[in-house]
């Protein structure tokens, strides 16, 4: 009886490219080529260069099973010789109003940085995108850092934290993509492209006949209209996470700000201290252009932040000087005299209850560090 389950469970078994619903064990490879089917943005070519590390998706794309998914949905895989050349054929390509896609190592950035910032002079067209998925390998390629690379050609860049991110980073960047009118990236930590999860799973553009029900169901994008702005879009589709900010009136003494991949090294940290859920944590996946408001939110919460990313230095500059111009706007209303009065029934509620164990003394310095 065993072994007949086992035969109608191999029968019955389909690709994760094919699943229309529920859970499936999903390389990083299969997870980015599901991400671009999944896509209400139609991807037509994807371009790279069949070497580590994404010479998985190439073999991903040429198992049997999968080779029919791609055809349904118009998806074609295409191997070039370098990186320069798959980003002359998918300028081609976005020329003639398709969307592409363009996979480049991290040890190939330094010979296309020149090619990324033509690809990004001249704007697409209304029905065109180009999504370009850098690796991130800081301890390879130390010297190139691929948001570096991005700020310098002008890109959107999105770096997701996992292999869940990576599948639907790929719908947001050519969100971005057609918003921008520009090439967007997404950077992917060499640490994904090498793992694989768990990811529940939703029909792709175009499903067979037994599985259009599940279309029909599937779960729609929200609708951000057509507009060119795009933090718009980051926050509509809620890229960068902040999670668990203390009341207002409240501050926390200490903070984490994590860029991509290094958000799963804060949370096995917060995990093993016992602390999930009672630390600030801002999970900031879009690095280009950072969004000051999520920043500034996070800082006027707490007393110190810790920031943590794949490559120290990178983006960390950047963020020291939205606290600086906090602090320098902060000193000017304090310098011309001027008087707040800052309505917040949280702190006075908190005597009684985070701080009802303080003397009246002791409470009334908490204030003071709360209200400056």
């Amino acid at each position: 009886m065993n072994s007949s389950a086992e035969i109608n469970a191999v029968t019955q078994w389909s690709p994760p490219l094919a699943r229309v619903d529920g859970s499936a064990l999903c390389t990083a490879a299969e997870a980015l080529l599901k991400g671009f089917l999944e896509t209400e943005l139609d991807v037509h070519v994807i371009y790279g260069v069949r070497r580590v590390p994404f010479e998985t998706v190439f073999r991903a794309a040429e198992l049997e099973a999968n080779q029919s998914i791609l055809q349904r949905n118009g998806v074609r895989v295409v191997e070039v010789q370098d990186a320069s050349r798959a980003i002359e054929l998918a300028a081609q390509e976005a020329a003639r109003g398709r969307r592409v896609a363009i996979l480049i190592p991290n040890d190939d950035l330094d010979n296309v940085v020149l090619a990324l910032a033509q690809l990004s002079e001249t704007p697409l067209g209304e029905s065109a995108g180009i999504c370009v998925v850098m690796e991130d390998n800081p301890f390879a390629v130390a010297a190139t850092c691929p948001r570096r690379v991005c700020r310098r050609a002008g890109f959107t860049a999105v770096e997701p934290c996992d292999v869940a991110g990576l599948r639907s980073g790929c719908d947001a960047v050519l969100r971005l993509s057609r918003a921008t009118r520009r090439p967007s990236a997404l950077i992917v930590h060499v640490s994904i492209l090498r793992s694989g999860s768990t990811l529940s799973v939703a029909p792709n553009r175009q499903v067979s006949r037994i599985d259009h029900d599940a279309w029909l169901r599937r779960k729609q994008a929200p609708r951000l209209g057509d507009s060119a702005d795009p933090l718009r879009i980051i926050r509509g589709l809620e890229l960068n996470r902040l999670e668990h900010l203390p009341n207002p009136g409240e501050r926390e003494q200490y903070g984490f700000l994590a860029i991509g991949a290094s958000a799963v090294a804060v949370r096995h940290l917060l995990d093993e201290l016992s602390m999930t859920g009672r630390v600030p944590v801002l999970r900031l996946t879009v690095i280009e252009p950072i969004d000051h408001a999520a920043v500034s939110r996070l800082l006027e919460r707490c007393h110190h932040v810790i920031l943590v990313e794949a490559r120290p230095g990178s983006v960390a500059p950047r963020i020291v000087a939205i606290a600086e111009a906090m602090r320098f706007e902060y000193e000017a209303i304090a310098a011309a005299g001027a008087i707040v009065q800052v309505d917040c029934p949280d702190l006075a509620m908190g005597r009684h209850s985070a701080y009802a164990k303080q003397s009246k003394e002791e409470f009334r310095a908490t204030i003071r560090t709360n209200i400056e």
